[in-house]
């Protein structure tokens, strides 16, 4: 017999096939010009305005791109952390001091190279923006099934912002009792101050 564990499991897997789809599908041009637009309104979001160190994952594929907001927070002297996959299937936090620092992992993320890009604690961070393929204005996320993002906000006592286009925005989300909702969801159209982790 199927427990409720498992269905909230299964349920999640299928959601994560028909909402990579739904994002899969805007065009190109489209995905490019609503990013842009998205990472304009997170400029002005005074979170990320304040911060001295961001930690922020690198768009892939069709996630909304954000190497252009990091070279921005570079160019402004903002320190830059990003993840990288590590042995043992854990995140390791590192900070880039140029985009050329990012190097291609063998899934295809782009994380930074290890041989010249230092370890950061993440209690030195002041704020971390997160992919998902969906959130809710509550702040719960649907992430990518390998868990890495629950326990990064698990261990993170900062503020952390979810990036997400407008169809990645649903009304509810199947949960379980390791998901972590995020402070802030920020989309191409609105800014949602979520109130999960006050």
């Amino acid at each position: 017999m199927t427990n409720s564990n498992d269905s909230i499991a299964e349920a999640k897997q299928l959601l994560r096939g028909t909402t990579r789809a739904r994002r899969d599908a805007i065009e190109p041009a489209e995905r490019a010009t609503r990013s842009s637009a998205l990472l304009e309104r997170a400029t002005l979001f005074e979170g990320l305005a304040t911060a001295a160190v961001v930690h922020t994952y690198v768009g892939v594929g069709s996630e909304v791109q954000t190497l252009p907001l990091i070279e921005q927070l570079l160019d402004h002297g903002v320190r830059v952390v990003c993840p990288r996959v590590a042995a043992g299937n854990h995140l390791e936090h590192r900070e880039i001091r140029s985009t050329d620092e990012l190097v291609e992992s063998a899934i295809g993320l782009l994380e930074p190279d290890p041989n010249c890009c230092s370890e950061v604690a993440l209690a030195t961070v002041d704020l971390v923006l997160v992919p998902g393929l969906a959130f809710t204005r509550n702040g719960y996320r649907l992430g990518y099934g390998s868990g890495y993002y629950d326990r990064l906000l698990a261990e993170c006592d900062t503020t952390v912002v979810g990036i997400a286009l407008a169809e990645q925005l649903l009304d509810a989300l199947p949960r379980e009792a390791h998901d972590r909702a995020v402070d802030v969801v920020i989309t191409d159209s609105e800014t949602i101050h979520t109130g999960a982790r006050a």
